[in-house]
């Protein structure tokens, strides 16, 4: 009598199992470098649409010597602009008040890129700067043969750091002249001008300019120099 082998070689559950835990790491490896491929693609459409529209803004303002007000699509007059990105990125444009810079910003879901007027596309929303405020409160305490003018910082730093503050004089002298001071919030004068008043003003300096002036306090009296 002959019998037969009906076996038939197989895999077995653990070799099964290696299998699928392989193949998972493969596919897990293919979609993180897919996804960092993706990824450093949206990029450099971002950064290359914030440039190209840079340009475009920047000509503009060659021509007219303002930035458009804002961004109009698909029409824009003579004030707007129409900036049209590529694929599924979006912009948001702002211009400052003076219309002397700019803040642009590229987004592709959640990766956000943006460009100044004075600056290189960089990651985030980043910011419009601006002229600071005025300072504000100036006061004066008058001492012998000197004044001390105090202020505070103003309201709004433009979205820069404030540098430094410049303190005007005049008096009845008909001498007009400033002194420039570092981030400090005081200042003592000892170049006063014997037997006239004199009256002060501070402004603010940061990255973009200088503000506008603060309101002017008067120093009159027995704090005066006497005269030779």
């Amino acid at each position: 009598m002959t019998t037969s082998n009906n076996r038939h070689p197989g895999f077995t559950i653990v070799e099964l199992l290696v299998v699928i835990v392989v193949i998972g790491i493969l596919a897990s490896i293919t979609i993180v470098s897919y996804s960092g491929v993706s990824k450093k693609a949206i990029v450099a459409t971002l950064r290359s649409d914030l440039v190209d529209a840079s340009d475009q803004l920047k000509l503009l303002h060659l021509s007219g010597g303002l930035y458009p007000t804002l961004q109009i699509c698909p029409v824009a007059t003579s004030d707007q602009i129409c900036l049209k990105p590529s694929g599924d990125n979006q912009f948001n444009y702002t211009a400052a008040a003076d219309r002397k810079s700019f803040l642009l910003t590229a987004t592709n879901g959640s990766i956000v890129y943006s460009i100044t007027d004075d600056s290189v596309p960089a990651l985030g929303s980043g910011v419009i700067l601006a002229v600071a405020g005025p300072p504000s409160g100036v006061t004066a305490i008058a001492g012998f043969n000197q004044h001390t003018i105090s202020w505070v910082a103003p309201a709004s730093n433009g979205g820069s750091v404030i540098t430094a503050y410049k303190i005007y004089r005049g008096d009845a002298a008909g001498q007009v002249y400033y002194v420039s001071v570092g981030n400090v919030l005081t200042y003592t004068d000892t170049n006063l001008v014997c037997g006239y008043p004199t009256h002060y003003k501070v402004t603010a300096v940061n990255s973009v300019g200088e503000s506008l002036p603060s309101g002017v306090i008067n120093v009159w009296g027995g704090s005066l120099p006497p005269c030779p």
